[in-house]
């Protein structure tokens, strides 16, 4: 009796034993897809990383562009203060002109009537005076005209100026935008670095726990007696 209970001690642990290392392949068999789901995981973040990383680098492509560009803009948009002082000037020199030219108009006409009031025989001396007079006149009615054109010009330019300014304003909103944008990308970016960290190192400890699994196995394997049947054989 004591060899039959034995025995059956024997074989009991034996099948508690292949319960405990079928429940320990089936605990393997769940570690191992959880670590083709983590591996695939992190391809899937090292995909998305890349393709952030791109975008960042078109972001700042597209931003070194748009301040090149706003900096053309204020390039151009000095020049053409620089060309409305210019023609301002010079209507302010035609006016000066102009003035000139008025003040000899007043003092030929004031001649002309003390040459009527003095003297009579003077006849083509007054008609050359009207010549001129009639000269200074239409030099005149030249300069007013070219100065409302150049006040014309100034008023376009000004308006010229406002619009780049205002394109200016506009490009640099886009480029404050772009700024934001990329900055919530690069902390997206490094949140995911830190995830993808935090996989690497359950990957770590779950590897492991399965060595130390298999460890364990391969320790109880050697602890178990030999069958009945290898007993005999070595008899």
């Amino acid at each position: 009796m004591a060899p039959l209970q034995t025995i059956d001690l024997i074989t009991a642990r034996v099948e508690h034993l292949l319960q405990r290392l079928t429940q320990s392949q089936q605990t393997q068999q769940q570690q191992a897809q959880q670590l083709a789901d983590l591996a695939r995981d992190r391809q899937a973040l090292e995909k998305i990383r890349e393709q952030q990383a791109e975008q960042i680098v078109r972001l700042l492509e597209e931003h070194d562009m748009l301040v090149q560009a706003h900096t053309a803009l204020q390039e151009d948009g000095l020049r053409q203060e620089a060309k409305s002082l210019h023609l301002e000037q010079e209507r302010d020199a035609l006016q000066k002109v102009h003035a000139a030219q008025t003040e000899q108009l007043v003092a030929l006409t004031r001649q002309h009537e003390e040459l009527l009031r003095n003297t009579a025989p003077q006849t083509e001396k007054l008609a050359a005076l009207h010549k001129e007079h009639a000269a200074l006149q239409q030099a005149h009615a030249a300069l007013q005209q070219t100065s409302t054109e150049q006040a014309t010009q100034v008023t376009a330019l000004r308006q010229e100026c406002q619009t780049l300014q205002q394109a200016g304003q506009a490009q640099l909103a886009q480029i404050a935008a772009l700024t934001q944008e990329r900055d919530t990308l690069q902390q997206t970016s490094t949140g995911q670095a830190e995830q993808i960290s935090a996989l690497t190192r359950e990957h770590d400890m779950l590897k492991s726990r399965l060595q130390t699994a298999r460890s364990r196995m391969d320790a109880l394997m050697e602890t178990l007696p030999a069958s009945p049947a290898e007993k005999e054989g070595g008899a």
